[in-house]
């Protein structure tokens, strides 16, 4: 009698542990869409434009490139493995110009936090699926801020380049309101990471608007 209920067990315990691991291969937890790696980069056409109250109807519009890439790392006192992330502008060539800006990135097993101008977001939780939210500014002193993912579409193309599953995140959106507006995108590609960011801030006076518009897509990617 023993012996039977032992047998039982046994097969109880493979079943279970055979059910999670079937159940865990179906979860889709996002990874792919944040990869990282040290020699990883993205260039990035960039249109920034500038609104300009004190000359009505004025703007100051600049196009340019830039590279963002995966320079280094550094544990952070936690023990998570932060990644240093050179963002410079270049020339068609890929040359640099100028000074490079450094910010960081730490990839767990639940979130993708992003750390500049010593303010960390969180830019993605895993899993995500369309819907899913959360506090951009859980881990700053910022006000609380929800990112929601808002589409996920099986293909996105963007000049003449096509990606496949891309996560749109919208940070912020404020359009309805009649004199600010205050709206914040990034597109993530699976296997490639941020594609995409849009960002403006305006302020609408009979005088004219003020404030900016800036648009980033990608160029080319590698490492």
């Amino acid at each position: 009698m023993l012996r039977a209920l032992t047998y039982i067990c046994l097969v109880f315990l493979l079943v279970l542990s055979s059910c999670k691991e079937s159940i865990q291969e179906k979860i889709d937890f996002g990874y792919e869409y944040a990869p990282i790696g040290l020699g990883k980069w993205t260039e990035f056409y960039v249109d920034s434009i500038f609104f300009d109250e004190f000359n009505p109807g004025v703007s100051d519009t600049q196009h340019f490139l830039i590279r963002e890439t995966f320079a280094d790392t550094f544990s952070e006192l936690n023990g998570n493995l932060s990644y240093i992330i050179e963002r410079q502008e270049v020339d068609e060539n890929g040359n640099a110009i100028g000074v490079a800006v450094r910010y960081s990135i730490v990839k767990t097993g639940q979130r993708l936090e992003k750390l500049k101008n010593n303010s960390r977001t969180v830019e993605l939780v895993f899993p995500f699926s369309i819907g899913t939210t959360w506090d951009g500014n859980a881990f700053n002193n910022l006000n609380k801020q929800e990112y929601e993912c808002v589409s996920m579409l099986d293909q996105w193309s963007i000049d003449g380049q096509s990606f496949d599953s891309v996560a749109t995140i919208v940070q912020y959106a404020d359009t309805n309101n009649f004199i600010f507006k205050n709206y914040r995108e990034e597109k993530f590609a699976k296997n490639v990471g941020l594609v995409y960011r849009e960002y403006l801030v305006k302020e609408i006076q009979i005088s004219g608007d003020s404030g900016v518009y800036v648009k980033e897509w990608v160029k080319n990617f590698g490492g």
